[in-house]
């Protein structure tokens, strides 16, 4: 079987050498996915040199025939047919070309989650430096102690990074467990298949050991230092308090944690504006209760009485045939020109059956729609793109002409009749614009579409599902019943994105939840130094009130500077996310708002709790001197 990581998945492979295409002659009007195994030394700069002499050398004739240009006239007038080889390992990050065999990954959020990743574990490095320093207090005697038996500052040193790569190390084997865990849910999250199989490896092993033995000595740099350097008379009194330079860190590394924490709240409250937006927004046609079956081609002539049968299913309101569904890769390329232009051009082409528009759901702006009425063979109808690009001012009965023959004999361009304009509605995703379409009718093609689709208006939409399931088998008992609702398609398209929601959302309640941990060894480390000060107050007539407000102020200060310096870089980095879409949200103000109430509320939590319980603390016993 092909690796499920794998770009190329099929169920079966065939002989092209047994399908109509594999004899066609005119090279401009047909195209594949193509892969060029190169000899070994042989740069693939070289071999593209070539490509546009051999594109000449197959499509001049046909430019001639169908244009009545030559080649060189055709490039001039800028046309043209152009390849580039692309690496097969560049697929799946940096590939974002129409009609992917499947959809690929984004080098940008490999980097955006990377770097995120990288921030909350420096987010809990800080938290460690916090946590560690809060509790100097109670450490201070042991550091005292040992100074006066003859222990040096580098020996404490030493003893307090080695505590802490060992935490590391024990943390770095809790990590690992936690990954064995919660990939599964992971890879359901994401859409991915990953495994533990890279990451159990010797090489592997040994590079996260020393990961976790460097964040060790990251994290346990500065709260070693200042164990060390206490002085052991004033600890031994009990008297010990920190430089400024030291609180000015502490407050800095509180900030630079809730920045990132803000900056993730803020992302996360984007996407999902962007997801709800594109989920909601009017999409042309109407998505809802409509169903592909897929493989319909299958039935061949019986088609028209298997579509008659489906239409008899009281529930089924529609149905109609199409080579291409919206949401799906399966629209293929395809140039028009007016007669007298030697320009093109290039758009998406669709081939249907007269009920397929009416199916849909789409709406006709001018003209109409396909009908046995008429003989439609050779009509086309056009999206308002398509009228705008090519430039008519009153389409219907106009003739426009195109080289693309689909497989029929014949060197000619085939002519078609404008009938209908079909306002714009989006048949990919809203990363892209809508672009221009032709819609055929498939009498022209002398075979029948693979999808069928039913318009159901049913509050059991199983039930008909099931019944259009038995009415199937007996017509082909071999071939699976295989249908999905246009809906899930659609929101498939976004599976991306809504998998960087979820991805943000988990992100942004670590780095808060490890926020609020360092927070609070602040905020035990600041109260801890001012416990004197807070009993002199109590002895003053302070009440409980204005005590927790002194010390709630300083902190929630911070977290006001943290949205500060997080907005601007939110802002940036949200805007440049936007850009991807096509369609997108103007960026939401309010996000800023709620992402600064939500740490403002987070911190007051977090601090209140040491606040109540150091105003409430008897003002002798923190007088006391030891």
């Amino acid at each position: 079987d092909v690796p499920r990581n794998s770009h190329l998945t099929f169920d079966f492979l065939a002989s092209a050498k047994g399908f109509p295409f594999a004899q066609e002659t005119n090279f401009i009007s047909f195209s594949a996915h193509t892969y060029v195994m190169l000899r070994p030394g042989t740069a693939p700069e070289a071999v593209q040199t070539h490509l546009p002499t051999l594109v000449e050398k197959y499509a001049a004739g046909p430019v001639q025939r169908n244009f009545g240009v030559s080649y060189r006239e055709y490039l001039r007038a800028g046309n043209g047919y152009f390849y580039f080889l692309q690496p097969l390992h560049g697929i799946h990050l940096d590939s974002h070309l129409e009609a992917e065999l499947r959809p690929n990954g984004s080098r940008t959020l490999v980097y955006v989650f990377s770097i995120i990743a990288a921030f909350v574990l420096l987010i809990a490095c800080i938290n460690f430096m916090n946590l560690a320093t809060a509790r100097s207090g109670e450490r201070a005697k042991e550091v005292g102690i040992r100074k006066t038996l003859g222990s040096t500052k580098r020996q404490l040193a030493g003893q307090f990074l080695t505590e802490s790569v060992l935490q590391s190390l024990a943390g770095f084997v809790v990590a690992l467990g936690l990954v064995l865990l919660v990939l599964p849910a992971f890879n359901s999250v994401s859409g991915k298949a990953l495994s533990t199989g890279p990451f159990l490896n010797g090489g592997a092993i040994l590079l996260l050991l020393g990961l976790a033995v460097v964040v060790g000595l990251f994290a346990g740099a500065y709260p070693a230092g200042v164990l060390s350097a206490f002085e052991p008379i004033r600890v031994l009194k009990g008297r010990f308090s920190s430089t400024r330079q030291g609180q000015v860190l502490r407050n800095g590394l509180v900030v630079f944690q809730f920045s990132i924490s803000i900056l993730l709240i803020i992302s996360t409250i984007v996407v999902f504006s962007q997801l709800n937006y594109i989920q909601s927004k009017e999409l042309g046609f109407q998505k809802g209760q409509l169903v592909t079956i897929q493989n319909a081609g299958f039935l061949g002539p019986k088609t028209e009485a298997f579509k008659r049968e489906l239409e008899g299913i009281s529930g089924v309101k529609q149905v109609g045939s199409t080579s291409s569904t919206p949401g799906t890769p399966n629209f293929f390329g395809m140039t028009l020109r007016k007669p007298g232009q030697n320009e093109s051009l290039t758009g998406r082409g669709s081939v249907v059956d007269d009920q397929y528009l009416q199916t849909l759901g789409a709406t006709m702006a001018q003209g109409r729609a396909f009908s046995r009425a008429f003989n439609d063979s050779l009509s086309i109808i056009l999206n308002e793109e398509a009228v705008h690009k090519l430039g008519l001012k009153a389409p219907i009965g106009k003739t426009v002409l195109t080289p693309d023959r689909f497989g029929r004999p014949g060197t000619d361009e085939v002519a078609y009749t404008v009938i209908g304009v079909v306002k714009n509605f989006h048949f990919t995703s809203l990363h892209e614009r809508i672009a221009p379409l032709f819609i055929i009718n498939e009498r022209w093609f002398n075979r029948q579409n693979n999808q069928l689709v039913l318009r159901i208006e049913s509050p059991n939409p199983q039930a008909i599902l099931a019944q259009t399931g038995r009415i199937w088998k007996s017509y082909l008992p071999e071939q699976p019943f295989r249908y999905s609702f246009l809906d899930s398609e659609w929101r498939a398209l976004y599976h991306s994105e809504q998998a960087s929601q979820q991805i943000f959302g988990v992100f942004s309640l670590l780095a808060i939840f490890i926020a609020c941990m360092g927070l609070l060894g602040l905020a035990m480390y600041i109260i801890q130094q001012r416990t004197k000060e807070i009993g002199i107050r109590k002895v003053l007539g302070a009440t409980t009130l204005s005590i927790v407000s002194l010390l709630s102020k300083d902190f929630l200060k911070l977290v006001l500077i943290a949205l500060v310096l997080a907005s601007p870089l939110a802002w940036w980095a949200m805007n440049r996310w936007l850009q991807d879409f096509a369609y997108r949200i103007a960026m939401p103000w309010w996000a800023f708002a709620v992402a600064g109430l939500l740490a403002v509320a987070i911190a007051f939590m977090t601090v209140s709790y040491q606040s109540v319980k150091a105003a409430l603390m008897d003002p002798v016993k923190s007088l006391k001197s030891e």
